[in-house]
């Protein structure tokens, strides 16, 4: 699952705006792996802010303030079938 969150997400993009992404993985793959994964897949032309957590690591931080604004305010912009 991908989640768009930040300024981009709620609209008010400017030219110094980055992207504010939260990829939630399935359990297995560490941390390291995650993000090196993440880093070469994604190419964009903006900065981006990325956090990777896996399905069970975002289920005991999804309660904190932080997690529950990006649920709340984050667009999801992938989710597996």
């Amino acid at each position: 699952k991908a989640i768009l969150f930040g300024s981009v997400a709620r609209g008010k993009v400017k030219t110094s705006s980055d992207l504010d992404l939260l990829v939630i993985f399935d359990d297995g793959e560490d941390f390291k792996s995650r993000m090196k994964k993440l880093y070469e897949a994604i190419e964009l032309p903006v900065d981006f802010d990325l956090l990777a957590y896996s399905e069970k690591e975002f289920e005991r931080l999804k309660e904190r303030p932080f997690f529950r604004h990006i649920l709340k305010e984050g667009k999801v912009i992938y989710e597996p079938g």
